[in-house]
């Protein structure tokens, strides 16, 4: 078991979190791993996205589970195929917070439509249109826009929207990045601890967060690039791995002589020193079949 870390060229709370991602060390206290997903990637795996109220709820309870079908009145159509109304299913219970959003007739939302018929098994009404309310580990993905917000909403880059326009315009601006290629990959962060996003989700120990692998990755990542914190360096160079490009090939043959590292301990006191952006950009560079020879990515210290 690993005692003791420290890092060079990174906050505490992103040493213990970059620990934490090479398995390096455990904590003492043990809290609970926290994470959600971006608007980006809620918008990848949806085949619709409308913005609209409510117009008719029909529902019927199987145990303590609410199974719901939603027809909503559509102002706009962000994202798949123009309509007036969209009609969709969805499965919930009591306690979440779409059971009480579901009762909010004045109020306009933002909802977030997945086509598999994932529900048709335990809800018929799935039928009605094939379309289904996105639901991932019980969180649904909607948002009420011009009231109190009953779901947070976060970015790429680990802020919380809340406010109307700012959702409206990240929803949109991952629609148009999207459109212009295949469904980008799924890619997981670790969320810093001074960002807005770790500070909600936040609960005892690492926190992380998963986003679309767009263009708008792409960009943060180069934005991280400049960082001297080498843990936002390690995520910019994981990130890259996504986008093969020789501008891209160029900056992470630079990351494999990158000065950052962190130093674990492990029970029998040995220090050793690890270079983990510089193992991530030639990770990268391998898996791209570009060679180029291993940089030092340890090192044992005396």
């Amino acid at each position: 078991m690993v005692r003791r870390f420290a890092a060079h060229g990174c906050g505490f709370a992103s040493a213990i979190s970059a620990a934490l991602l090479v398995g390096l060390w455990t904590p003492a206290v043990r809290g609970e791993v926290n994470g959600d997903e971006s608007v980006s990637w809620w918008v990848a795996e949806s085949v619709l996205v409308v913005r609209g109220t409510l117009s008719r709820v029909d529902t019927r309870t199987k145990g303590d589970v609410i199974l719901s079908t939603v027809t909503v009145k559509v102002n706009e159509t962000l994202k798949g195929k123009q309509v007036d109304e969209a009609t969709f299913a969805a499965r919930h219970f009591k306690t979440t917070k779409l059971t009480g959003a579901l009762q909010d007739e004045k109020s306009e939302f933002l909802f977030f439509l997945v086509g598999e018929g994932r529900y048709v098994d335990d809800d018929r009404t799935s039928k009605v249109s094939g379309l289904s309310l996105r639901n991932k580990w019980g969180r649904h993905s909607f948002a009420r826009l011009n009231s109190k917000p009953t779901r947070h909403v976060f970015t790429a880059n680990f802020q919380v929207l809340k406010k109307r326009d700012e959702i409206l315009a990240a929803v949109s601006r991952s629609v148009a990045t999207q459109a212009k290629g295949n469904k980008p990959a799924m890619h997981r962060l670790d969320v810093p601890f001074s960002s807005p996003a770790h500070g909600v989700l936040y609960g005892g120990s690492s926190v992380y967060m998963v986003v679309a692998a767009d263009a708008d990755l792409e960009r943060i990542a180069k934005q991280w690039l400049k960082s001297k914190d080498v843990m936002q360096r390690l995520q910019a160079a994981s990130s890259l791995s996504h986008f093969k490009n020789e501008a891209n090939i160029a900056t992470l043959k630079k990351l494999l002589a990158d000065p950052g590292y962190w130093i674990a301990t492990n029970a029998d006191k040995q220090r050793t020193r690890v270079f983990a952006v510089r193992q991530a950009a030639y990770s990268a560079l391998r898996a791209w079949k570009v060679d180029v020879p291993k940089p030092q990515t340890e090192e044992r210290l005396k």
